[in-house]
């Protein structure tokens, strides 16, 4: 199997939203910002909570390759 750089690319920019999601750096700066902030907290908070669901599907993608090739035991 070849190795799609973009993939991990994107598991980089993942990495970064569950650190600022759970660092509460963002939540913080947004509340300083009054009732705009509010929009901002909602919209900021759902595009970060995409990160675990998508590296599960990123795991679950290779795990499928691995198992299709039969080398799941050697990978486990």
């Amino acid at each position: 199997m070849q190795r799609m750089i973009a993939v991990d690319y994107l598991r980089v920019v993942l990495a970064g939203f569950v650190v600022v999601a759970h660092s509460g750096l963002a939540r913080q700066s947004i509340r300083d910002a009054g009732e705009a902030g509010l929009v901002w907290l909602a919209l900021g908070n759902s595009v970060l909570r995409v990160a675990v669901p998508v590296f599960t599907l990123i795991a679950g993608w290779f795990l499928a390759g691995v198992m299709r090739r039969g080398g799941l035991s050697g990978w486990a």
